[in-house]
């Protein structure tokens, strides 16, 4: 059977792999494998041929900490579910996950079993600016300063609005004396 992933899903994925480039995707999943297909799974394309699970793998070292994406996710109202280290959320509940894989090494998403939730494509609003790795951080300031500025941001001031905290990074003051 032909399949396809689930819009909202690739929209996350490619949200993922931007916002952390280097992060390990050992643990990454969308279509299931013979132990999946031998179940009832969403890795599993379901009669429309649309995949509306995946996995994501968790590797907090390169900054894709499945711990701070977690709360991010479940705030999407396109999740159905979401499992990860022993634990599961569903409909605003987490619970103990008894499953044989405890994921521990990866989130598993599940997008609520429509069109509208899984194929919508919106932007997710995962990310909080200390999450970004800080390489990716850099240029997107740097970028920012060059086009308010003309100028190269000094590698001062960058060290500087790298270090803020989310909704303290205001180059307004600098760019505006």
């Amino acid at each position: 059977m032909q399949w396809r992933l689930a819009n909202s899903l690739a929209t996350l994925q490619r949200q993922i792999n931007s916002a952390w480039p280097n992060r390990s995707r050992v643990s990454d999943g969308t279509i299931g494998d013979a132990a999946h297909r031998a179940t009832k799974s969403e890795h599993n394309p379901n009669p429309q041929g649309v995949v509306t699970a995946m996995d994501i793998t968790h590797d907090p070292g390169a900054g894709a900490d499945m711990n701070k994406l977690k709360e991010r996710v479940l705030n999407d109202p396109r999740v159905w579910y979401v499992i990860f280290n022993r634990r599961i959320w569903e409909n605003g509940i987490w619970a103990d996950y008894y499953g044989d894989n405890p994921h521990e090494h990866h989130m598993h998403i599940s997008m609520k079993q429509n069109p509208a939730s899984y194929d919508n494509p919106a932007d997710w609003s995962i990310m909080d600016f200390e999450m970004v790795d800080p390489k990716i951080r850099a240029k997107r300031i740097g970028d920012i300063y060059k086009a308010a500025t003309g100028q190269d941001i000094s590698q001062k001031d960058l060290d500087f609005y790298i270090s803020r905290p989310e909704g303290e990074f205001d180059l307004s003051y600098a760019l505006f004396p």
